[in-house]
């Protein structure tokens, strides 16, 4: 899923109407802001607590896990574990926001 798909529908899990895809990434919430957790750490951690993600962030640069039940998702680190759980985290909320269709 490429990263415009995923930020769509991690928008969608939360309820948030989006407006405008950003060129180069991110999306413009329906309020006006400016939303891309895949870059942006807070984003991702506000994403995470608004739909209560459990995260897992090995010391041994394995996988980082982000889910809720049955919305799992895995990431490797890649020698970056901030990407890697920013990603994370999107993927899962993606995940549950595509259970919404």
């Amino acid at each position: 899923m490429n990263d415009e798909k995923l930020l769509e529908l991690a928008a969608k899990a939360i309820g948030e109407p989006y407006y405008e895809h950003v060129p180069g990434g991110g999306l413009y919430l329906s309020n006006g802001v400016y939303w891309n957790p895949l870059t942006d750490d807070g984003d991702a951690l506000r994403l995470a607590v608004k739909l209560e993600v459990q995260v897992v962030i090995p010391g041994d640069n394995k996988d980082v896990y982000a889910g809720k039940l049955l919305f799992d998702a895995f990431e490797p680190v890649n020698g970056d574990p901030y990407a890697a759980t920013r990603r994370a985290i999107v993927s899962a909320a993606a995940e549950i926001g595509r259970s919404m269709e």
